[in-house]
């Protein structure tokens, strides 16, 4: 949606640099000209300013869940939050509410799943998931963890487990929370549907 946006202001954009050639390479520009340029000049900073201010909403939006989504998958309750940079750069937030300098493989691992779960989340568009491997660097905490918080999802989803990281009463676990789950042990694959 934000990608859609941005294209449509670029567009704007250009469509406003394009009248503002065409009326100055006129010889005379009439009143009218003018008035017409003045307008969409100030119509194009209205969208922009609007374009800019939904942004930092959905980039608010974005952030609380990612922190509520992070706060219940993360184990450890040492985190107050996660916040989202105006370039999109993620910080985990400690109890002071300070940015750490450095978090594990595993939360970072953790910090990625809950911004894709909280995009899916404020996102107006269902889109499937697809997670390959999402146990790599996790402790079985984080495993059950994830396992609960996939089985709540709304959307088609698939997920790629790996043996050494799955365990068999893992999976039960995630199959008795959500129907559909095939969690036959030798089936490294697995399709979750609602």
């Amino acid at each position: 949606m934000v990608a859609a946006l941005e294209e449509q202001r670029t567009k704007l954009r250009a469509e406003v640099a394009s009248l503002s050639n065409q009326i100055a390479a006129q010889l005379e520009v009439g009143e009218n000209e003018r008035r017409l340029q003045k307008t969409v000049k100030e119509a194009t900073e209205i969208v922009a300013r609007s374009y800019d201010r939904f942004r930092a909403a959905m980039r608010g939006q974005v952030a609380t869940a990612t922190s509520d989504l992070f706060r219940r998958l993360a184990t450890e309750q040492e985190f107050s939050g996660v916040t989202i940079s105006e370039d999109y750069l993620l910080s985990v937030l400690d109890q002071e509410h300070r940015p750490l300098a450095l978090i594990s493989s595993g939360e970072n691992q953790i910090l990625t799943m809950a911004f894709i779960g909280a995009l899916a989340e404020c996102s107006v568009e269902d889109a499937p998931m697809v997670m390959d491997t999402p146990f790599g660097r996790l402790d079985v905490g984080h495993r059950e963890g994830i396992l609960r918080w996939v089985s709540t999802f709304d959307t088609r989803s698939s997920f790629s487990f790996s043996r050494a990281r799955t365990t068999p009463s893992s999976m039960r676990t995630c199959s008795a929370e959500r129907s559909g789950v095939n969690t036959a042990s030798n089936v490294s694959r697995r399709s979750v549907r609602k």
